[in-house]
């Protein structure tokens, strides 16, 4: 069982049309780093839920055999 949150997502999925919007030119500067920081933040929580549910599965194994 893998943790996915769909808040992470969203998150992850705004910070790609930020970065393409800011490819065009159509964004002041400060909005996309704040964004560009979140998303960051967002997949270094989403890769910890993601280690930890791992690390609960192996043991969930290992108690089991």
């Amino acid at each position: 069982m893998v943790l996915h949150s769909p808040f992470i997502s969203m998150i992850a999925f705004s910070g790609h049309v930020l970065r393409f919007f800011d490819f065009a030119g159509l964004l002041p500067y400060p909005i996309y780093t704040y964004t560009s920081i979140s998303v960051t933040f967002g997949f270094l929580i989403y890769s910890i839920f993601l280690s930890c549910s791992a690390v609960l599965i192996f043991i969930e194994c290992v108690l089991s055999l």
